[in-house]
């Protein structure tokens, strides 16, 4: 008989140890400051003061640059799990230097892989025009030579005589 919260051979997941959901110094002190942002905001917004509301703004755009500074520095975490002895909170990422693959943070600061315009498509280079080869001539067979024909002679009709030359 299965134990209460399992089903069949289904164990039911972690929600503390087997997860890496990115507990890291860079993201502790951006959510940290990112909410005292937020508060601030509120608090102006409850207190009608439109300047408050604007530094509130700031400290939340200084959260989020915090946490790219810190990230670039190796205390953030590359996408996907991390291996179990790399998950405290701080443990310095040694790969932060060359980036993270598929990494925004990292790409905005040209690390990691880079972003390359395409090569133009080039047409292949033509081939030099050559005049073509002419054809192997052979010799013109000679027509054959006829002989002349002779003038067809007519026969003179009875009574007459046969008229040669001109008249």
């Amino acid at each position: 008989m299965a134990e209460a919260g399992q089903v069949g051979d289904v164990q039911p997941q972690s929600l503390s140890d087997d997860e890496d959901l990115g507990h890291t110094l860079a993201g502790w002190a951006g959510a940290c400051l990112a909410l005292v942002g937020c508060a601030l905001c509120g608090a102006a917004t409850v207190a009608g003061r439109p300047a408050g509301f604007l530094i509130g703004l700031g400290v939340v755009v200084l959260a989020a640059l915090l946490s790219w500074v810190l990230h670039l520095g190796g205390w953030g975490k590359p996408g996907g799990p991390r291996p179990a002895a790399d998950r405290h909170w701080r443990t310095r990422d040694r790969a932060a230097a060359q980036g993270h693959p598929d990494c925004w943070g990292c790409r905005l600061a040209r690390r990691g892989r880079r972003l390359t315009r395409p090569e133009p498509h080039r047409a292949p280079e033509p081939e030099p025009l050559r005049a073509p080869e002419p054809e192997p001539q052979l010799a013109p067979e000679p027509e054959p030579q006829l002989a002349p024909e002779p003038e067809p002679q007519l026969a003179p009709e009875p009574g007459r005589r046969a008229v040669t030359g001109a008249v």
